[in-house]
């Protein structure tokens, strides 16, 4: 998308709360509903060159810059290597996903590389479930919470 500072202040002067702007934004992109039908930042064409797994990692990375921006009130390149370091610690220090095997070892990476593995492993949907088509629509929405949740931790951090 070129014109990204056109589309982060889509409502401008709004009397919407920080999580109504949230579900403004997101709402038509599919996150909500566990199933991507329009990414936030980039063309639209990627989605029928990626796989729905690829494509939520993208959407769940651009809501993470969109809670940030709307957070800062303000988008700033210079200020997203930042954001990078505050997913990474929102997800160190919130554990959302303790219990997974192998979560959060990361001996010699970088903040991109960290950033990489968590973003993977939000979106890894287990193959062992017996109904898959509903149970990737329903973990994926849950993705949706990760952004809410990312919110509140910015607001007490």
């Amino acid at each position: 998308m070129e014109n990204y500072q056109d589309y982060l202040n889509k409502f401008p002067g709004t009397i919407l709360s920080t999580e109504e702007l949230i579900y403004g934004y997101l709402q038509p992109t599919g996150i909500l509903y566990g199933f991507p039908t329009k990414l936030l930042f980039l063309e639209d064409e990627y989605l029928s060159k990626w796989t729905s797994e690829e494509t939520f990692k993208v959407l769940l990375l651009e809501g993470l810059i969109l809670v940030d921006h709307l957070e800062k009130g303000k988008f700033d390149h210079a200020s997203l290597e930042k954001s990078l370091e505050k997913f990474v610690s929102f997800y160190e220090r919130t554990e959302l996903e303790k219990a997974k095997k192998g979560w959060l070892n990361f001996k010699g990476l970088n903040v991109y590389e960290k950033l990489e593995s968590i973003i993977d492993q939000r979106v890894d949907i287990k193959s062992s479930f017996a109904n898959k088509l509903w149970t990737s629509y329903l973990y994926n929405s849950l993705l949706f919470h990760d952004l809410l949740l990312y919110h509140e931790y910015q607001k007490r951090c």
